[in-house]
């Protein structure tokens, strides 16, 4: 059976230097699964680095780390341009920490939610912007209620 349309389902991470780039997230995230793979784009095929987000999971979130084609440079997202895909931290300051000795830079510091957690966003080695996130007490006593 296919997901509800709307559902996330891909994460793609375009890399000039895709082993530097899987290299942080494997270490940024140990959790996640990666497999070398070729892919065909244009009728070439590449490399790519797939990732599983949570394998544990019955969704069918997943992702890529992929080669960036020559034409395009690498720029560091400018803030509230584009996309931010959040990741669960359970401590952001241990994160972001581990995340900056990797190479990561912190763009936006942690800002608290209202009481029911933090999130905070940082680029990666080639500037890809991704945000973290961390309930509260609060947060987890209330779980991720939306309402209909």
């Amino acid at each position: 059976m296919a997901p509800q349309q709307g559902v996330l389902c891909w994460v793609e991470i375009p890399a000039k230097d895709m082993d530097k780039v899987y290299e942080f997230y494997k270490s940024a995230f140990p959790e996640w699964k990666f497999k070398e793979t070729m892919t065909e784009t244009d009728g070439q095929a590449k490399k790519m680095y797939q990732i599983t987000f949570d394998p544990s999971s019955q969704n069918m979130l997943g992702g890529g780390i992929i080669q960036l084609p020559e034409q395009y440079k690498v720029e560091v997202q400018p803030m509230g341009a584009g996309l931010v895909p959040y990741f669960w931290s359970n401590n952001i300051e241990e994160s972001v920490a581990k995340m900056e000795k990797l190479g990561a830079k912190l763009s936006l510091p942690k800002m608290d939610q209202n009481g029911m957690g933090w999130f905070c966003n940082l680029d990666d080695p080639e500037g890809n912007r991704f945000g973290l996130y961390q309930l509260s007490s609060k947060g987890q006593a209330e779980g991720t209620k939306t309402e209909s």
